[in-house]
């Protein structure tokens, strides 16, 4: 666990191990890059959004592809929000982590 800007961080190395800590832990948000060797970020996100306990977690997806289909697609897959690897790099990632987030907490009921 890493304290960052007031968010605790816990990483994990596949995305059948975010599977297996969501079964274990609750979170504010969910950060998940969209090459993986088990199961691509997409199809994470997409499994996530069907489960009830998890569905209403912001997601924010990360590509070192930043190709307007790559994040159209990331966004029907059902994440909150796409970065571009070089997104991050320039400082953008916590700003759209908290919008994320933001967004969320306004549409609950």
């Amino acid at each position: 666990r890493v304290l960052f800007r007031s968010y605790t961080v816990h990483a994990v190395g596949s995305a059948r191990g975010a599977l297996e800590q969501l079964r274990h832990c609750a979170y504010d948000v969910i950060v998940c890059d969209v090459v993986m060797d088990d199961m691509d970020g997409l199809a994470l996100t997409k499994q996530l959004r069907s489960r009830p306990e998890t569905s209403s977690i912001p997601i924010m997806l990360v590509s070192m592809n930043d190709a307007d289909s790559e994040r159209q697609n990331g966004l029907a897959a059902g994440a909150d929000g796409f970065l571009s690897k070089k997104d991050c790099v320039s400082g953008r990632l916590l700003t759209e982590i908290s919008s994320a987030v933001s967004r969320r907490q306004a549409a609950r009921p």
